[in-house]
């Protein structure tokens, strides 16, 4: 049962996510095995008739608690205009998006693939706490860390808009 559950779950969960998501696999794996050793847990029910759907609605739960704790980044502002820029919101894409995304992000270099991938993690670019800052962890400025994640994005949001 635990197995099936993982194959479910491991297409459907968000690759960003902390470890790619795997720990809130494992979460969901608990809920589930807990639901159905304890015969008054109400989610034993909906295992046992929807167990799909179930664990679908257990994954979305955990995802949504798992982003809940991250990190907000720092707002970034137009150097020209001075106004604030809106952040992409990489929380309502679509599994195709993730894998175009994912693609992309293959193809950067090295450190701007980590730089973007720990802004995408809620790291922020420069921090009070070293452990907290993607350009103390990368050993550049935080402007070429900015710049590095700034291009990704634009190359990303460029890619699929001409998907759309």
């Amino acid at each position: 049962m635990t197995e099936l559950a993982r194959a479910y779950l491991r297409p459907r969960v968000r690759q960003d996510l902390v470890d790619g998501g795997r720990e809130v696999i494992e979460e969901v794996i608990e809920i589930l095995t807990v639901a159905v050793l304890t015969p008054s847990a109400a989610d034993g029910v909906g295992f046992e008739t929807a167990f799909h759907a179930k664990l679908r609605q257990r994954l979305v739960d955990r995802i949504r608690a798992s982003l809940k704790d991250r990190v907000i980044e720092q707002e970034a502002v137009d150097p020209e205009t001075g106004i604030a820029k809106e952040p992409p919101d990489w929380n309502q894409l679509s599994p195709e998006d993730n894998a175009i995304i994912a693609d992309t992000i293959a193809q950067l270099p090295h450190l701007q693939r980590k730089a973007f991938q720990l802004h995408r993690l809620g790291f922020r670019y420069t921090s009070s706490n070293p452990n907290e800052s993607i350009a103390v962890m990368l050993g550049k400025t935080p402007k070429t860390v900015q710049d590095w994640v700034e291009k990704a994005e634009r190359q990303i949001l460029q890619i699929l808009g001409s998907n759309k």
